[in-house]
């Protein structure tokens, strides 16, 4: 699902299986709030984010349920004021979430440029997390990547 150039967006109540990508997108998008999703793919899926934000802001996802093979959620670049809470995420990758299972929780930029601020992690209950908090500016998902300078 795509949701591009909107204004008070709602999304709740949605079950998303297997996707052969990302499950839902969101680019360009301004107060919206989504609730009460149930997102699952196989925990070796590549490329199947549970929601991709990008170039958005006053974003409240809460009270869902993201088990992907990738991303749980993906905060890309120009999106700001965004309120995640009340997630249960993994397997898979992960980004700002109350509940963590069996993931690795990674911040990426991917060679932009800008910066990242006033981030706040709290209450967070970890299991079996392998890197429980980590915020790279080289990101490089493949074996040959140009990231050497840093662009925050």
């Amino acid at each position: 699902m795509i949701f591009s150039n909107c204004k008070n967006l709602e999304i709740s109540g949605l079950k998303h299986i297997n996707s052969p990508k990302f499950h839902i997108s969101i680019t360009d998008c301004h107060y919206a709030n989504i609730s009460s999703l149930q997102i699952i793919a196989p925990p070796l899926s590549p490329n199947t984010d549970g929601i991709d934000i990008a170039s958005s802001s006053n974003i409240f996802i809460h009270n869902s349920t993201i088990k992907t093979g990738d991303d749980c959620i993906a905060i890309k670049g120009g999106t700001s004021n965004t309120t995640i809470s009340e997630i249960v995420c993994g397997p898979g990758h992960g980004i700002r979430f109350v509940i963590f299972s069996h993931t690795h929780t990674h911040t990426h930029t991917y060679g932009g440029s800008g910066f990242a601020r006033n981030i706040t992690f709290s209450n967070i209950n970890f299991t079996a997390v392998e890197n429980p908090i980590v915020i790279d500016q080289f990101y490089c998902p493949h074996k040959i990547c140009n990231n050497k300078v840093s662009t925050i």
